[in-house]
């Protein structure tokens, strides 16, 4: 039985009791008031079935409503309301005098009780706690505070209680003879009474005071988690300490003009809006990192281009002189500027560009991770400096909560008659990374995927990324980019983008997806083409937050050390932008002379990057399954 479970068992146990008992002993000890002349000798006939009959509806409907509520104020305020409003159907069954009072008061006292053990129960942590604008230490600081509020307030409701437990139950004592003025019966109505009050008492501390000190303790748990995780975590990543990046937006619109050349815009930016006219310089076409990652390609290999082939560093730096000049320029600069002065702070280059204007299709496929000023260095390889492509779809996102380890679903496809990839050499690899690395991730492999297969798993639990390990293609004659999936029986089933997308569909925990396929990042616009026709703009207008793909083919030691390293970050609270910053900051350090880096792409339709939401949970390895 689970906690909360447990606890509404309980609570609509004691009230159930606390209004049977309520009722059958005002009944028993009136109908033994009989030497008092205003009372007369007299019994209450329903006093008793009321009692029998009444406790099993209050248990009935406050377990119901404690159970099958969403919201917590529900939760927390009807319980008592129940047993409040039963009591007050009870009331005209009794005469208004002793035993009348005697119901109104026992049973406000209990609904009292019932009010703060089910609030306090229910009440729900802080805004702050999962605040990614507040560090690790200052959440930390606040729990401890929170903790000893908590305690505080228990304390002071004891003493509070007990003030008033002594004189009332001396006055019930003293007042009962002049109620009776039989000795005896006045004996046993003051012992009862006191009993009684006593009892109400008990039953208050026991009930609201456990819940307190919970609370307390709760709070003083996440607290020493926050701090072990967090030095976990930073002595794993090999930094200390850990701080989290808050990013502002530097929203950059690329638009055609009408007289051929474009247009950039500054939309959003910590120091207002500007623009600048450009025309694109004739930037060559790249030169290949390595000849052994082509694989992953289902297209042939072209022929021999004849555009010049330029390094990445070239085409990066002509990027930047072509479209950071003017206003666009002196914004850029005053917000970079920013950075050198508050370290905690990032900017999120969001490169929008409409897709479905056929004029910019030339600036989609452009390789702006690559951009980078005078000095060389490049903003994607910076945490502080993120290169986002941003896309406007016309869906609404959110953060999406989720309780540690971050759980990744890793699938893998080669298909019959293609080149053959050693996917289970890959995946057995990255799961010793992760593992190695301590990520507070959680894997499950699939092997020799199909799409029905992925969509199966994926809809068993609640997984948070999909990492996709296989064979990419993109046709720029049509636009369309695909997947290739194993049939069953082996053979190849060329998934297309928009096809895999609505495999992906109403999986409310996924948030990022991963496509460790060559090409899944480009799209087209050419001839009226539709712009979300390829793999990771499909996926992003399925309604994925966040995608992240490769331009061309990427090597297995760059794929496995890029994953390890992003993973591990987006599992320790960072943003996606810093997840990714320092995923290809572990594909640079494996190939520094190369710029195999810029080859994730990361898609974004998220106004902000944290894509989780992580809620406090007990520190954990990472821990994998296979099928």
């Amino acid at each position: 039985m689970t906690k909360n479970a447990w606890f509404a068992v309980k609570v609509a146990g004691l009230n159930a009791l606390a209004f049977s008992i309520t009722l059958a002993g005002v009944t028993w000890i009136d109908a033994r008031l009989t030497s008092h002349v205003a009372f007369g000798a007299r019994t209450y006939p329903y006093g008793y079935p009321l009692a029998v009959a009444g406790g099993p509806v209050v248990f009935a409907s406050t377990l119901l409503v404690l159970t099958r509520a969403f919201s917590w104020k529900v939760r927390a305020t009807v319980p008592a309301a129940i047993l409040a409003g039963m009591g007050l159907l009870a009331l005209p069954f009794f005469l208004p005098e002793f035993p009348h009072g005697g119901v109104s008061v026992w049973l406000a006292q209990f609904s009292v009780a019932c009010l703060l053990t089910c609030y306090i129960h229910f009440l729900p942590w802080p805004a702050w706690l999962d605040s990614e604008e507040l560090g690790a230490s200052v959440r930390w600081e606040r729990l401890k505070e929170y903790g000893v509020l908590w305690r505080t307030i228990a304390v002071a409701m004891t003493v509070g209680y007990m003030i008033i437990l002594v004189p009332w139950s001396n006055f019930i004592w003293n007042q009962s003879p002049h109620i009776v003025r039989d000795p005896a019966q006045a004996y046993v109505l003051s012992e009862f009474g006191a009993t009684g009050i006593v009892g109400v008492s008990v039953y208050m501390l026991l009930g609201v005071l456990y819940e307190t000190f919970r609370r307390a303790h709760e709070a003083a748990d996440l607290a020493l988690r926050f701090q072990l995780e967090g030095q976990r975590l930073d002595k794993s990543a090999g930094q200390v300490p850990h701080r989290l990046v808050r990013f502002e937006d530097f929203i950059l619109q690329l638009d055609a003009t009408a007289r051929g050349d474009f247009r950039a815009r500054v939309v959003q930016s910590p120091f207002g809006e500007g623009h600048v006219g450009f025309s694109l310089p004739p930037l060559g076409s790249l030169a290949p990192d390595s000849l052994d990652v082509a694989r992953r390609d289902l297209r042939p290999a072209p022929g021999p281009a004849a555009a010049v082939v330029r390094s990445p560093l070239e085409i990066g730096a002509e990027l930047y002189r072509a479209v950071f000049q003017g206003a666009v320029r002196s914004l850029f600069d005053k917000c970079r500027g920013q950075l050198e002065r508050e370290t905690d702070l990032g900017l999120r280059l969001k490169i929008k560009i409409d897709p479905s204007d056929p004029d910019t299709s030339v600036l989609a496929d452009l390789p702006w991770e690559l951009l980078c000023d005078e000095t060389e260095d490049c903003f994607a390889l910076s945490r502080q400096t993120s290169v986002v492509r941003y896309l406007d779809v016309p869906r609404s996102s959110q953060p999406i909560p989720f309780t540690p380890p971050l759980k990744i679903l890793v699938v893998g496809a080669s298909p019959r008659g293609l080149p053959a990839l050693d996917l289970d050499e890959e995946m057995r690899r990255l799961e010793e990374e992760l593992d190695r690395s301590g990520s507070g991730v959680q894997v499950r492999v699939l092997s020799h995927a199909s799409a029905d297969s992925i969509r199966q798993a994926l809809a068993e639990d609640s997984w948070n990324v999909l990492h996709f390990m296989g064979h990419g293609t993109f046709d720029p004659a049509t636009g369309d980019g695909g997947l290739a999936c194993e049939a069953a029986d082996g053979s190849l089933d060329l998934v297309s983008g928009r096809a895999f997308a609505t495999k992906l569909r109403d999986l409310r925990s996924l948030g990022v997806v991963v496509l460790n396929a060559c090409n899944t990042a480009r799209a087209q616009t050419q001839g009226g083409m539709s712009p979300f026709r390829g793999v990771a703009t499909a996926l992003v207008l399925g309604g994925v937050p966040a995608v992240v793909a490769m331009r061309r083919a990427i090597s297995d030691r760059a794929a496995i050390g890029f994953s390890a390293a992003f993973y591990r970050h987006l599992a320790r609270g960072d943003s996606i932008d810093v997840a990714l910053t320092e995923g290809r900051q572990a594909i640079h350090s494996a190939r520094p002379d190369a710029f195999e880096w810029a080859t994730p792409v990361l898609f974004l339709r998220l106004p902000e990057g944290n894509v989780f939401v992580a809620r406090p949970a007990s520190a954990g390895s990472s821990t994998s399954t296979s099928i």
